[in-house]
């Protein structure tokens, strides 16, 4: 009697592990989860002779889970992550790596001879840091 309990418990051991891991396999299979960061948009053309906030585009990072594995449930939520940006023209664009509302809101201050791009450096919600670019055009 004592081997059919524990047998019962192994598998709603077992059971649990699968449900609570959201996947519709055996405990054995493995459901990862990464977290992936993205840029809206990706790249922006603004006049810098307009008034503000029409010489201006934030580009928003937001990062959600997302798993290769299939039949592994992911949860769905979706967080803005905020980045430290670099630019390698601060004459022309500035942007804001402030750890608030502004956190990737460049303002063109005069023309651009092209695209620049913009780096963010993101390491919130994720194992390591995550770096994701844009292109800026000032007219």
């Amino acid at each position: 009697m004592r081997t059919f309990i524990r047998a019962d418990l192994a598998l709603g051991f077992s059971l649990a592990i699968a449900v609570l891991c959201g996947c519709g396999g055996t405990a054995a299979t493995k459901c990862n989860e990464t977290v992936v960061i993205s840029v809206n948009p990706t790249t922006a053309t603004i006049n810098h002779a307009a008034a503000p906030p029409a010489n201006q585009v934030q580009f928003v990072a937001n990062a959600q889970p997302f798993s290769h594995e299939p039949g592994c449930a992911v949860p769905t939520w979706i967080a803005i992550v905020y980045g430290t940006w670099s630019n390698p023209d601060p004459t022309d664009i500035q942007i804001s790596s402030a750890i608030d509302n502004t956190n990737g809101t460049a303002v063109c201050k005069s023309a651009t001879s092209g695209a620049v791009t913009l780096t963010g450096t993101f390491n919130q919600l994720v194992p390591a840091p995550v770096t994701k670019t844009v292109q800026l055009t000032c007219n």
